[in-house]
This record gives structure tokens, C-alpha cells and sequence, in this order.
């Protein structure tokens, strides 16, 4: 009996070393738990708890970005399975590589609510948590080297012809804190939902990151002891605070 556990502990920090190595995640719309693609919102507590982990996460019915779709074997295939009875629902998280070989297989989450969408929501949780750990994480095998910093001359522009293009509105965000999770390369920003609001990426600066959220681009950085987020919207400039704490 020792023996056996012994094996499965030995089996499951394998499959999270290998897992932690692969950035891109790809998850059918319908699991094999589900009856229709979306049922019980399965699909998308999955993929933020990824994402939350550090991974990029796409569904199969995503247009994938060339770096994603391009290889076949950079990217991981996750999928949800039961093993239901007449009073318990038993989920199970799986992940799978390229050669349709798994090599992660989470605890069986159980419940046994009578209302299915409850049910399925604590059962998927249940088995998720017991992969919430640090070595199944997103954690590249080589340590990103430094941005490059190319100094250029900037051309002199006008003062008038700036102030004509671009205009600065200040937006105020919600009073509300928001999680600071590391992730590579920098680190994400969580509400209470709990949901990703942005991400932020490191630069030479340790007080300057590129910001990323909902589509905008822009910088985050302190300004007077607090973190902003600074984009364009067109051609007018738009600051949010973000009430966060290192």
C-alpha cells in the first residue's frame, strides 16, 4: 500500500514538471463531462484557473495566433471527465500533449448537491484544487533574457502640434483592491469575481511595466507613490488608477 502511494506522488510532481514547461493550453468547448458545449460554465472556470496559474488559454474553436497554431506540439490539450453515480458527481481534470499521452491527471472533485449546476461547479473546484499548487504553474525551463535597450536620438517635435493630437482624461477605477498574482515576466491583476483585469510585463524599469487589458495596450507606472495604467484610446490619452500594493 506504501508502495502504491509512493508511486502516484512520484507520478503526479512528474506530470506537473512537465506540465509547468508548456505556456499555451488549448480546451474543447464541450467536455467529455458535459452534454452541450458551455454546460454548468465548466468551460470557463477552468480556463481562468489556468490563466490564474500563468497559462495561455484558448478553446478549440478560438482562431489561434500563428505562434500557438504554427507548431502542433507547443501546447497542451485539457479536458474535464466524470465518473458519476446516482448520488454523487465526480469530476476529473486532465491534461494531454501532443502525442495524446496525459500527463497530468488531477484528484477526483466530488458532490453530492442534487442541483446539477451546483454540483458540477463544487466538484470542478474540488479537483482543481488539488493542482493549485506552485509546480503546476506555467514556469519556463530558461530564465527570459533582459529586454534589449537600444538607445536612440528622438526627433523634435512641437510642443502646439502634441497638444493639438493627443488629450488626457483621468479615470478613476474601482475603490475595490485588486490581487496581484506573479506570473512570467511580470504579473496580473485580479478582481474579487474572481476575474484577470490586466496584465503586467516587466521592463528595465522596476517601477515601468507594458500593460495589457481588455485589448488596450499601453504602460503602467507609478505617478506621486500610486500605480496608474496609461493608453490611447485613438488619439486621446486616458489614465486609470489601480489601487494595488506591492
Amino acid at each position: 500500500m506504501k508502495k502504491m502511494l509512493f508511486l502516484l506522488l512520484f507520478s503526479a510532481l512528474g506530470f506537473g514538471q512537465s506540465m509547468s514547461e508548456y505556456q499555451y493550453i488549448i480546451l474543447p468547448a464541450k467536455f467529455e463531462a458535459q452534454k452541450s458545449a458551455g454546460q454548468f460554465n465548466l468551460n470557463n472556470i477552468t480556463k481562468l484557473f489556468l490563466e490564474r496559474n500563468g497559462y495561455k488559454v484558448f478553446f478549440d474553436n478560438d482562431i489561434l495566433p500563428a505562434d500557438v497554431s504554427s507548431e502542433s506540439c507547443n501546447k497542451l490539450y485539457g479536458n474535464v471527465t466524470a465518473d458519476n453515480n446516482f448520488r454523487t458527481t465526480k469530476l476529473r481534470f486532465e491534461v494531454k500533449d501532443c502525442r495524446n499521452a496525459v500527463i497530468l491527471s488531477s484528484g477526483i472533485g466530488q458532490s453530492t448537491e442534487k442541483d446539477n449546476n451546483i454540483a458540477y461547479n463544487r466538484a470542478l473546484r474540488d479537483a482543481l484544487k488539488s493542482i493549485d499548487k506552485p509546480e503546476f504553474m506555467y514556469s519556463p525551463a530558461a530564465k527570459p533574457a533582459a529586454p534589449k535597450v537600444v538607445e536612440t536620438v528622438a526627433p523634435v517635435s512641437k510642443p502646439k502640434e502634441v497638444a493639438q493630437n493627443a488629450q488626457t482624461t483621468q479615470v478613476t477605477s474601482s475603490e475595490e483592491t485588486l490581487s496581484v498574482q506573479k506570473i512570467a515576466n511580470g504579473y496580473q491583476l485580479v478582481d474579487t469575481t474572481p476575474k484577470i483585469v490586466l496584465r503586467m510585463f516587466a521592463t528595465t524599469n522596476p517601477e515601468v511595466f507594458i500593460g495589457e487589458a481588455d485589448g488596450k495596450k499601453g504602460v503602467v507606472l507609478k505617478k506621486d507613490g500610486n500605480w496608474v495604467f496609461e493608453y490611447y484610446n485613438g488619439t486621446q490619452l486616458k489614465s486609470e488608477s489601480l489601487p494595488i500594493k506591492f
